[in-house]
C-alpha cells in the first residue's frame, strides 16, 4: 500500500463502515462509504438522509448543482484573492462542480486543540428532503505540502515547469492532493461494474466515469489538479480491483509484494446522523432561519496545513441507485423505470418512460404530441464539494488544558445581499453563544483586501474589517455603542482587551482607524477567559450601514454548564467533563432534533424553581446537582439514559424525582434509579429536571413516633388516673404548693 508524498502525518482511510438512515420504519442497516473514497481526507462526520419514495417525472437538475460552506477558514470555492465576484480557475486546486461565483478569498486562521468550531454551508437542491436522496459528508486533512499557493493556475502536471522539477514542494501552486495521488488515480482500473446509464466511458482509468466519460481534462480539472472524479455510485457498496496496484491481499501477494496494514489514526468513529433538512432551488437557512451547521470539537492534530471539505452526494428518485441489481448489465438504454408508473417494458419505450439523456414522452394516446425531459444522465447522481483555504490546529498552551475554548470568528464578505450572492453578508459566527463563567472564547477572524471595488461598504473600497464594541442597550435592535471603556462590561474582559476589540491596535500602531482602514485584514485576540455573568449584545462599528448593519452578537455567560447537539435515530451522547450524561439509544428518538442538557448546582436549581414559582416539596435535603434535559417536552418511543451523580457525602436514603415547566416545576414525579459506585443510572422518557432529593430515615422517625406514641399514652392515663381520684389530685395540689412555699422561704 503506497502512502502519499504530502501526508507526511496522516494516512489514507481506505474504508470506512458507517450507518444510513431511511425516512420508513426501515431498520438501521449499515453501509461502506465508497473504494474511490480513499482520500487523503479524514472523515468527520457522516450525514446523510434517505428516501426510499420515489418521485415521478423529477426532472429539474441543472447545469450546476452548488454547494458553498461559509464558515471554517471561509469555503474558497477555489478562489485565491481575485479582485472580481468570478474565479479566475475553477479547478485551481479540486473540481467543486459549483458556479463560478462564491466563495471567499483567501485568509488563514489557527484553532487550539479540543475547541469548538461551528461548520456553516448552504446547498442549492435540498437534503433531508422528498425532492433527492442526499449525504453531507465532512472530512479534514493536514500534510506539510498542503498549501494555498500564491497563483490562480493550476498546478502543472508536467514537472519540467515546476521549481526543481518537483511539483509538489513547488510552494508558488495551491495542492492538496499530491502527485502520487493522481499518479495512483491515473494508472488504477476503473470500476467497471458500475451503473454509467448511457454515457460511454472512453478508457479504463478511474479517471473516466459517468460525469468524466472522456476523461477530459476541462481546464485542467482532471490531470492538473491531480484529483479524481467522484462517480455518485461510489457511494454505494460494491468492490473493485486495480489492474496496475493490488488493493486487496490476493491480489498483493499474488504479485509477490507484501500486505500491510497501517494502523488506524487514533480519533473516535466518525459521527453518523441524518442531515439537516433544507429546501430545494434555496441557497439559504434551515429550519428556524439559521445555516444549518456542525459543530466541530477540533481534535489533537497539532499541524500548521490542514484543509477542510464538505462533500454533498445527491441522487434523484428516478432509479434505485442503491439496489446492486443497478449495475454495469443495465448500461445504455436497458434501465427500466416505466413500472413505477404502471408501464410494461414496451409501453414505457413506446411512450418514452425510459433512462436515457433528454427523452421525449408521449402523455396523450391518440395526439402527435411529445415533450421533452430536460434530463441529463450525466447530472442524475452527483458529487459535489467546497473545500476551506488551510488552516492550522495548535497544542493548548499547558494553562488552557482543562477549560472549555469557543471559537467566535466573522463569515461573510464585503458587499450588499445581491453583490457577495451566493456568498453572504458578515455576520458573527456564532452570532449567539451561551457558555459557562471561566470559558474561554478565542475571538479571531480575517478577510481580504481585493473584494471587488464597486461592492457596497465603509472604508477602503474592497476591504474587509470588523471589530466589537458593546451595544449601549442590552438588545439587538440598537445601533449605537457603549459610552466608554471606562465604563464597559463586556464578558469581564480587561480594558486593554475591550480596546483591542474595538479598534484593533493589538497588532496597529495609529493611523486612520475610524473605519479601520489602516488595520490588517487579520486579528488575533486570543483565548480570553469568560469572567462575568450576563448577557451581552455587541456589534461591529464598521459594517452597520443600513444595507449590511446585522453584525452583531449576544453572549449569555452562566455558571451552568450546557451541551447541545444534534441527535436523530441512531441516538448519541450528551456527556459532561466529570462524567455525568444523557445517552439516547438507536430509535429512541424517531427524528432528528436539537437536545440540550443543563447541568446546575443546587443553589441554582432552587433558585431556578423560585424564579419560575415552583416549590420543592418533596424530600429532606438535595442529594446532587440538577440536570435538566430540553426541551422539556420531549417525549422518547425507547427509553433513554441519564447518569447523574450522588453527592458524596450524602449517607442517607435518596430519591430522584422529575418536573417540568408543563408542571409549573410545582409537581414532582419519582424517578426510579440504580446506583454504581456514586453514579445513579435513571432510564426516562421524558425530558424535563432531574435531581436527587435525600429521605429522612426511618429508624429515627421510628423512634421519635413511639417516644410521642408513649408521651400521649402518659399523658392520657395521668388524666384519666386523677379525675377518677380527684382527692389524690387536691393532695398532689397541695404539696406542689407547699414546696414553692418552703422554697420562697428558704429565698
Amino acid at each position: 500500500m503506497s502512502s502519499l508524498g504530502s501526508l507526511t502525518d496522516l494516512h489514507i482511510w481506505h474504508q470506512l463502515t458507517t450507518l444510513s438512515v431511511e425516512n420508513d420504519d426501515s431498520d438501521i442497516s449499515k453501509k461502506q462509504l465508497p473504494p474511490e473514497d480513499d482520500l487523503p481526507f479524514l472523515v468527520l462526520v457522516f450525514v446523510e438522509f434517505r428516501y426510499s419514495r420515489y418521485i415521478y417525472a423529477q426532472s429539474k437538475c441543472s447545469k450546476r448543482v452548488v454547494i458553498y460552506s461559509h464558515i471554517f477558514d471561509r469555503g474558497s470555492n477555489n478562489r485565491l484573492d481575485e479582485a472580481r465576484r468570478e474565479r479566475n480557475n475553477a479547478n485551481r486546486l479540486f473540481d467543486s462542480q459549483n458556479n463560478n461565483r462564491g466563495g471567499y478569498n483567501v485568509g488563514k486562521l489557527y484553532y487550539y486543540e479540543g475547541s469548538v468550531l461551528p461548520i456553516e454551508w448552504t446547498i442549492q437542491h435540498s437534503c433531508a428532503d422528498q425532492n433527492n436522496h442526499c449525504d453531507m459528508i465532512l472530512q479534514y486533512m493536514c500534510g506539510d505540502n498542503v498549501r494555498n499557493g500564491i497563483t490562480t493556475q493550476t498546478i502543472p502536471d508536467n514537472p519540467a515547469l515546476c521549481k526543481s522539477y518537483d511539483c509538489n514542494s513547488d510552494v508558488r501552486f495551491g495542492m492538496h492532493e499530491d502527485h502520487d495521488y493522481y499518479t495512483n488515480c491515473k494508472y488504477r482500473n476503473r470500476n467497471k461494474g458500475l451503473f454509467t446509464a448511457d454515457r460511454k466511458l472512453r478508457r479504463d482509468s478511474a479517471i473516466y466515469t459517468r460525469q468524466n466519460p472522456g476523461g477530459a481534462k476541462q481546464s485542467e480539472n482532471v490531470k492538473g489538479r491531480w484529483a479524481c472524479k467522484v462517480a455518485r455510485e461510489y457511494l454505494k457498496k460494491m468492490n473493485w480491483r486495480n489492474y496496475k496496484i493490488p488493493n486487496n491481499r490476493e491480489d498483493c501477494e499474488a504479485k509477490n509484494f507484501t500486505w500491510e496494514k497501517t494502523p488506524s489514526h487514533g480519533i473516535p468513529v466518525p459521527e453518523c446522523r441524518e442531515s439537516d433538512w433544507s429546501r430545494d432551488n434555496h441557497l439559504g437557512n434551515g429550519k428556524g432561519g439559521y445555516t444549518n451547521k456542525y459543530n466541530w470539537t477540533l481534535p489533537n492534530l497539532d499541524h500548521e496545513n490542514c484543509v477542510l471539505r464538505i462533500r454533498y452526494n445527491i441522487t434523484t428518485g428516478d432509479f434505485d441507485g442503491w439496489n446492486s441489481s443497478v449495475n454495469s448489465s443495465l448500461n445504455g438504454v436497458k434501465l427500466e423505470i416505466g413500472q413505477k408508473y404502471g408501464m410494461n417494458e414496451s409501453t414505457a419505450a413506446q411512450t418514452g418512460f425510459v433512462f436515457k439523456q433528454n427523452p421525449e414522452v408521449s402523455l396523450f394516446p391518440g395526439f402527435d404530441l411529445k415533450l421533452r425531459l430536460a434530463i441529463n444522465t450525466h447530472q442524475y447522481g452527483r458529487v459535489f464539494q467546497d473545500r476551506s483555504h488551510t488552516f492550522a490546529v495548535r497544542q493548548r498552551p499547558s494553562d488552557m488544558k482543562n477549560v472549555k475554548i469557543w471559537n467566535l470568528n466573522v463569515r461573510g464578505k464585503r458587499g450588499n445581499i445581491v453583490q457577495v450572492y451566493p456568498g453572504v453578508e458578515y455576520d458573527f459566527v456564532p452570532n449567539s453563544m451561551h457558555v459557562k463563567d471561566g470559558d474561554l472564547i478565542h475571538f479571531q477572524w480575517t478577510g481580504s483586501n481585493t473584494n471587488p471595488n464597486n461592492n457596497d461598504g465603509q472604508g477602503k473600497a474592497g476591504t474587509d474589517r470588523s471589530n466589537v464594541v458593546l451595544l449601549r442597550s442590552s438588545e439587538w435592535g440598537r445601533n449605537y455603542p457603549s459610552l466608554s471603556l471606562d465604563q464597559t462590561n463586556l464578558l469581564g474582559l480587561d480594558r486593554n482587551s475591550l480596546r483591542h476589540l474595538a479598534v484593533l491596535d493589538n497588532s496597529q500602531f495609529g493611523g486612520e482607524m475610524s473605519e479601520l482602514d489602516d488595520a490588517g485584514t487579520y486579528f488575533d485576540l486570543g483565548p480570553q477567559k469568560v469572567t462575568g455573568i450576563g448577557t451581552y449584545y455587541y456589534m461591529s462599528t464598521r459594517n452597520n450601514n443600513f444595507s449590511n448593519r446585522s453584525q452583531k452578537g449576544r453572549i449569555v455567560v452562566s455558571n451552568i454548564e450546557q451541551i447541545s447537539r444534534k441527535l436523530g435515530r441512531l441516538g448519541g451522547t450528551l456527556e459532561f467533563s466529570d462524567g455525568q450524561h444523557v445517552t439516547f439509544g438507536p430509535e429512541a428518538l424517531t427524528q432528528l432534533q436539537t437536545i440540550t442538557v443543563e447541568l446546575m448546582t443546587a443553589d441554582d436549581g432552587q433558585r431556578m424553581i423560585e424564579e419560575r414559582g415552583g416549590r420543592m416539596g418533596v424530600g429532606h435535603g438535595y442529594a446532587s446537582n440538577f440536570l435538566i434535559v430540553n426541551p422539556h417536552s420531549l417525549k422518547t418511543s425507547n427509553k433513554f439514559v441519564i447518569g447523574m451523580k450522588v453527592d458524596s457525602g450524602v449517607t442517607s436514603k435518596i430519591q430522584f424525582y422529575r418536573s417540568s415547566d408543563a408542571l409549573d416545576l410545582k409537581t414532582w414525579f419519582k424517578v426510579d434509579s440504580s446506583m454504581n459506585d456514586g453514579l445513579a443510572t435513571l432510564e426516562v422518557r421524558e425530558g424535563g429536571v432531574y435531581v436527587a432529593r435525600t429521605l429522612p430515615d426511618s429508624a429515627i422517625i421510628s423512634g421519635i413516633v413511639v417516644t410521642c406514641i408513649v408521651i400521649v399514652i402518659v399523658i392520657g392515663g395521668t388524666t384519666f388516673y386523677f379525675r377518677r381520684h380527684p382527692d389524690k389530685w387536691q393532695t398532689v395540689k397541695r404539696s406542689a404548693m407547699n414546696v414553692c412555699r418552703s422554697c420562697k422561704s428558704s429565698v
